[in-house]
């Protein structure tokens, strides 16, 4: 009796963990979904995704995922997602009725525009923008997760992050040294978007051994005076 009980017990155990989320904190899960992406679980693959933030809008398109994008925000001005829709937090039963299920936000929404998100079977996930390699690249992993799954989106943003790096390393090594700092200032779209601290650009031009003009302000734009 009691081997038969502890057999049950097992067997319990082997199912409570297959119906669990998949983890990523420390690295690519074994299966895809459910997973669990900045303390948010996604049961499935989205069946389509909105985006409210440009940093988070360049990750999409980097990794090669904007096949999956239903909309945008006004702020989301890349050249490859000027096709779609424009919406904000507010409008659940828009993207509702875009076929949106998932949405990227860097701001948390409020209690009431999570609630009608949720009515609605949209489900947000916050992710701030990166201010280092690591969090670069976990921020990668985190979005590629969040849209094919915690073993093969994780891996795909993971590898895209790490081929930026790489190239721009190869790039560092061939810029002659200097005793003068070298300083940029990225313009990133027709828009006249620029790389300001709060953006993903701004690690990469720090990775690459550039001083970042404008690395004080934020939002993505700067007036020409400054």
């Amino acid at each position: 009796v009691m081997k038969k009980c502890l057999i049950i017990m097992v067997f319990a155990l082997l199912l409570t963990g297959c119906g669990g989320s998949a983890n990523i904190e420390s690295g690519a899960a074994q299966q895809d979904f459910p997973v669990e992406v900045n303390g948010v679980t996604i049961q499935s693959k989205p069946e389509g995704v909105a985006v409210l933030s440009p940093n988070l809008a360049d990750i999409i398109l980097a990794i090669g995922y904007e096949i999956d994008l239903k909309a945008r925000s006004a702020e989301c001005t890349q050249p490859d997602l000027k096709v779609l829709p424009e919406v904000t937090i507010q409008d659940a039963e828009k993207m509702k009725e875009l076929g949106v299920t998932l949405l990227f936000t860097d701001t948390k929404p409020s209690e009431g525009e999570a609630k009608a998100l949720s009515e609605q079977g949209i489900t947000v996930v916050t992710l701030k923008a990166a201010s280092s390699r690591s969090e670069f690249t976990k921020l990668y992993a985190q979005v590629g997760a969040a849209m094919e799954g915690g073993s093969t989106g994780y891996e795909k943003g993971e590898k895209t992050a790490k081929n930026i790096f790489t190239t721009l390393d190869d790039i560092t090594r061939i810029i002659p040294n200097s005793d003068v700092p070298a300083t940029a200032v990225y313009v990133s779209d027709l828009e006249g978007s620029a790389a300001t601290g709060d953006t993903f650009v701004d690690v990469l031009l720090s990775s690459a051994g550039f001083i970042n003009g404008v690395k004080g302000m934020t939002g993505g734009k700067v007036a020409v005076s400054d």
